[in-house]
């Protein structure tokens, strides 16, 4: 079987478009000023403000809302990595009096607990329910700290502890491989 020959040419991303993709382009806001009135004006909005308010109510903490501000402005190409370091202090700050404002109790550090904001959290926190007949999301569930037991090892595609390791059929290994049933193996 000859494996198919389809994937990219080395070096062809030298030759590509950059221009396709937000962070490849100049940044919108390159001014310290500028960009921290730019996150407290986008926090400043209402949805925002009960998004992120629900968020420190559930025990997120400042570093990881702040962190997710920033990687969303960044991949949009609002303003550099390096302005999001400088701002992030700023940012914590104006979110912290918010959540004091709001009378939450306002976790500023990890602590010592890893807590991940997931799809679940954020349903549980509009209080979106499942009509399939899945359990309903709790109080408890969000707040519970995730062990380390369940933290996948081995980077970000790293398998959870406990996960069986199957491997696929030959048949599908092959066709992952580019190898089709209708070609026959060189000897």
């Amino acid at each position: 079987m000859k494996p198919k020959m389809d994937g990219p040419i080395p070096g062809e991303n030298y030759t590509s478009d950059v221009r396709n993709y937000p962070w490849h382009r100049p940044p919108d806001i390159t001014d310290y000023d500028q960009a921290v009135e730019y996150v407290v004006d986008q926090i400043s909005k209402p949805q925002s403000i009960t998004t992120i308010m629900s968020l420190l109510e559930a025990g997120f903490n400042l570093t990881s809302i702040v962190s997710m501000l920033n990687m969303v402005n960044i991949s949009n190409g609002k303003y550099p990595i390096d302005v999001s370091i400088l701002i992030a202090g700023p940012v914590a700050r104006y979110l912290q009096i918010l959540g004091k404002k709001n009378d939450i109790d306002v976790k500023v550090g990890d602590e010592g607990e890893r807590k991940f904001i997931t799809l679940e959290h954020l349903k549980g926190l509009a209080g979106i329910t499942e009509d399939d007949g899945t359990p309903e999301t709790t109080q408890e569930a969000l707040t519970a700290p995730v062990s380390n037991d369940q933290v996948p090892s081995g980077g970000l595609m790293g398998v959870s502890p406990g996960t069986p390791s199957e491997s696929a059929p030959a048949s599908v290994q092959s066709a992952m491989l580019g190898y089709s049933d209708d070609e026959e193996e060189e000897v």
